[in-house]
């Protein structure tokens, strides 16, 4: 088997992963495995599609017979570096700020006004490196005000909820008592350790330059957090759920419990409740 051959085979896996089939046997994989995380999905996506235009860019060099090179001649020296990879590698490797985003044409129903909704919220990849990281430790909402500036136009901006739950999520932050005998977001141990602390004068809870750096490389999951709570925002919220979320409430329970419970965002459940006077 050529190389060539062996470069079809791996697209050949790719584009069946992406499918959610298993390529050794071609049977659907199960729901709930790994490769079918929706992110998962599109990575095999994108690598199949590289694989692809290897394959497209190499087979007719792999066709044309090469003439043997003089027995005296030196081996050429194998090529290095972005230019010797496919486009699409090569610009991976070239600073972010020196790559523009692809135009977007907003959606325009047959009316001729523009779409009421947004899309949900999305940081380019070739964006993600020009985040303005501050060696000042930044409020909450600072920080996804500079996330936002990095978001293409007719997206939903990320708003804090989503950061918070993903937080509360990973045991980094937690709905504990404040200093003002209320309840707020505060850093736990583990989110002291990547850099989230307390102002003690404010008592504001702000994010160090290492907790920037934490938050931009988990936001892929910070994202599919804030895709999911937007796609519960217009859902109402039946008769059957007040009533679990009654009964969750006198049993005890706090709003992260009920929130994993009834599938509904923290911030969602906390706003039901103050809303029902529970």
């Amino acid at each position: 088997m050529t190389e060539l051959d062996m470069i079809r085979r791996a697209r050949m896996y790719m584009e069946k992963l992406s499918h959610g089939i298993n390529p050794l046997d071609g049977t659907p994989v199960a729901d709930g495995d790994l490769i079918r995380n929706g992110r998962m999905s599109r990575c095999f996506a994108f690598v199949a599609e590289v694989l692809d235009k290897v394959v497209t860019n190499s087979a007719p060099h792999a066709e044309k017979p090469q003439p043997a090179a003089p027995k005296s001649a030196p081996a050429a020296p194998a090529q290095s570096g972005p230019r010797s990879l496919p486009p699409e590698l090569a610009a991976m490797l070239r600073p972010a700020s020196s790559i523009k985003p692809a135009p977007r044409t907003k959606a325009v129903p047959a009316g001729g006004s523009e779409a009421k909704h947004r899309l949900p919220p999305a940081v380019p990849y070739n964006r993600r490196a020009d985040f303005a990281y501050s060696d000042r430790p930044l409020p909450v909402e600072e920080v996804v005000q500079r996330i936002h500036a990095l978001e293409p136009e007719n997206t939903e901006p990320l708003s804090v909820s989503p950061l918070f739950d993903w937080l509360t999520d990973a045991g980094l932050l937690a709905w504990m008592p404040d200093s003002r005998d209320g309840y707020a977001y505060l850093p736990t141990q583990s989110g002291g350790e990547v850099g989230i602390l307390v102002e003690p004068s404010a008592g504001a809870v702000l994010y160090t330059l290492s907790a920037q750096h934490f938050i931009m490389d988990a936001l892929d999951d910070i994202l599919d957090e804030a895709a999911r709570q937007l796609s519960l925002r217009h859902t109402p919220w039946t008769p059957e759920e007040d009533a679990r979320l009654a009964q969750l409430r006198r049993e005890g329970q706090h709003p992260e419990e009920i929130a994993e419970t009834l599938a509904r965002p923290a911030s969602a459940v906390r706003q039901r409740l103050l809303e029902r006077g529970i």
